[in-house]
């Protein structure tokens, strides 16, 4: 909250009663968006299936990662500045049957949808394909086992490719309570 000087106390509760109730429409946003865009995984995807998300700061990244594990599915995170020959390596072993991408990205990924036998599709945000995906009726959340794999962290080090490690729900639940 930003005060200056002359307001009122009232000016100043009044402030953060708009500021918070601007924050809430917001998040209320992202629940419905989340919502739609699972019942469209749930069209593409089954269960435990891995999704890909080489993607650039954006907040279709957020959109994309809850609406993974609230449809039961596993994100694949990958660091939009990796080689497209990284990200096919991250790709292929992890088993993504979906790729999406961004527009700064989409060109050196989008081969990657004839060359990688699982991957489905490569979206990219701010297309028609990626509209039609936020589009939709929205479902309820798939429950989530504690033990079902939520999200894969490819490490890259001095020993060779990128490797994944596995991370459960149980396990992304304790990583926020440390």
């Amino acid at each position: 909250c930003q005060c200056t000087v002359g307001q009122t106390g009232e000016d100043i509760v009044i402030g953060l009663i708009r500021q918070t109730a601007c924050i809430f429409l917001a998040l209320l946003d992202l629940l419905h968006q989340t919502f739609v865009l699972r019942g469209q995984f749930a069209t593409l995807l089954a269960h435990g299936d891995r999704v890909a998300l080489a993607m650039e700061n954006c907040g279709e990244f957020l959109d994309m990662l809850v609406a993974c594990w609230t449809a039961g599915l596993c994100a694949v995170p990958i660091n939009a500045k990796l080689h497209a020959r990284e990200v096919e390596h991250i790709v292929r072993d992890s088993g993504a049957r979906l790729l999406i991408t961004t527009p700064g990205l989409v060109d050196a990924l989008a081969p990657l949808e004839a060359a990688v036998e699982e991957l489905q599709a490569v979206l990219c945000t701010q297309t028609k394909d990626f509209e039609r995906l936020a589009t939709g009726d929205p479902i309820a959340p798939h429950p989530a086992n504690p033990a079902d794999l939520a999200w894969i962290f490819y490490t890259s080090g001095t020993t060779g490719r990128p490797k994944g490690a596995m991370l459960s729900h149980r396990n992304l639940l304790f990583m926020s309570h440390a």
